[in-house]
């Protein structure tokens, strides 16, 4: 396959939306909103009320965020190299960012879909799998998996900001 050069303006554009400060600022971004839905979420389960559709909603947006990101980060070295930036501009430093964003990456979308499996299970009708009355303890794994991707993102960021000890490990 022959791969063209893309016009300097996506290779820029490319080069500054996928370079590592912003990553870090999409994480921190990220992290922001995942903190103040869990909030959320954990405060509608706890109420008498369990508003279900609401909670399904949140942490579908929440899932939908993490698998588009996971796989926008997984492939930021494949996107360099899909508009040409690659090889003239891969070194050591470009090569552990692409490592550890491919690592983190793959974690967030897998662990994105594996949310939306948990909320498919609670949202299928109750004759295929029946949550009637156990839909709480099954969005609890869900915030739970939301919870290791905040987790996650803080590891990433701080990845991302020592690169250079993150390829000594």
């Amino acid at each position: 396959m022959i791969h063209r050069a893309a016009s300097p303006l996506v290779g820029g554009l490319v080069r500054f939306f996928l370079s590592r400060p912003l990553i870090v600022l999409y994480n921190l971004a990220i992290l922001g909103v995942s903190a103040l839905a869990l909030w959320e979420i954990v405060a509608l389960l706890r109420s008498p009320g369990n508003d279900f559709h609401e909670i399904i909603d949140i942490m579908e947006g929440l899932g939908v965020i993490y698998i588009g990101y996971g796989v926008v980060v997984e492939e930021r070295a494949s996107i360099f190299t899909a508009v040409g930036l690659y090889p003239a501009l891969q070194n050591d430093d470009q090569e552990i960012v692409d490592h550890i964003c491919h690592a983190y990456g793959l974690g967030y979308l897998c662990l994105g879909l594996l949310l939306e499996i948990v909320l498919y299970c609670v949202k299928l009708p109750n004759w295929l799998i029946d949550t009637e009355g156990r839909e709480s303890p099954v969005l609890f794994i869900g915030v739970f998996m939301a919870d290791v991707v905040v987790l996650m993102m803080l590891r990433h960021v701080w990845m991302l900001l020592r690169p250079q000890a993150a390829a000594a490990h």
